[in-house]
C-alpha cells in the first residue's frame, strides 16, 4: 500500500490498486510518498511518522478525537432508536395534545360534582400518582379503583402518558451520563471499554 508523508508528520493513506504502486512512486519522487506492507491497527486511519524511531505509528490523539465522536453517535442512535421502538415520535405528540383534553374534561366531570380544582393542581396529582407507580406503592390497577368509576378512564390516560414521559426522562438520563463519560474519556483504552459496555436502558413501563 501506499502512504504520504505530510509535513506535519500526518500519515495518509493513498488508494493505488496494488499492481500500480511501483509506478506511482517512481512517477511521483521526493514528494513523501512511501511503500509499505502494513499498518498499525486503527479504526480511522489516523498515523503519524515517528521521526526518531523512522517508522508509521498510531496517532492515538486522532484515533480518541474520532472514536469519540463515533462512540457519542452511536449512543445517540442507540438510546433515540430504543425510545421510539416503544414510544413513536407519533404517539408522544398525540400525548401532549391530548394532555390538556383529558384533564379539562376530568375538571368538568369535577366540577358537576362541586368539586373545584385547577389543572396545574390535576397535573401534580398526575405527577404524584406517576411516581407512586414507578416506585412500587401501587398498581395502576389500585390506583384507578381509587377514583370515582367515571374519573377513571380519564385518570388512566393521564397516569399512563406521564409514565411514559417519565419514562423517557430515565433514558435520557442514562444517556446523559454515559455522554458524559465518552467525552471525558482521554484514552483509547477508557474508550473501547465503554464501546464494549453501552448501558442498559430503562424497560418500558407499559
Amino acid at each position: 500500500m501506499i502512504v504520504r508523508i505530510l509535513p506535519n508528520n500526518k500519515v495518509s493513506v493513498i488508494d493505488i490498486p496494488p499492481d500500480e504502486e511501483d509506478r506511482f512512486i517512481e512517477l511521483n519522487p521526493n514528494q513523501g510518498y512511501m511503500k509499505v506492507e502494513s499498518l498499525p491497527p486503527s479504526q480511522f486511519e489516523c498515523y503519524k511518522w515517528d521521526d526518531t524511531n523512522k517508522q508509521i505509528v498510531l496517532d492515538e490523539e486522532c484515533e480518541v478525537q474520532h472514536l469519540k465522536e463515533y462512540l457519542l453517535q452511536q449512543l445517540h442512535e442507540y438510546v433515540t432508536d430504543y425510545i421510539y421502538s416503544y414510544y413513536p415520535i407519533e404517539k408522544q405528540s398525540a400525548d401532549n395534545q391530548q394532555k390538556d383534553y383529558y384533564g379539562t374534561a376530568l375538571l368538568l366531570i369535577k366540577k358537576n360534582k362541586g368539586q373545584t380544582l385547577t389543572l396545574d393542581q390535576l397535573y401534580v396529582e398526575v405527577a404524584d400518582n406517576v411516581n407512586k407507580l414507578r416506585s412500587g406503592q401501587s398498581t395502576l390497577q389500585d390506583l384507578l379503583a381509587s377514583y370515582p368509576e367515571d374519573e377513571r378512564y380519564y385518570w388512566e390516560q393521564l397516569v399512563k402518558a406521564g409514565l411514559r414521559k417519565a419514562w423517557v426522562v430515565s433514558c435520557t438520563y442514562v444517556f446523559n451520563s454515559f455522554k458524559q463519560k465518552i467525552e471525558s474519556a482521554t484514552t483509547l483504552d477508557e474508550l473501547r471499554k465503554l464501546q464494549a459496555n453501552f448501558p442498559q436502558l430503562p424497560e418500558f413501563p407499559l
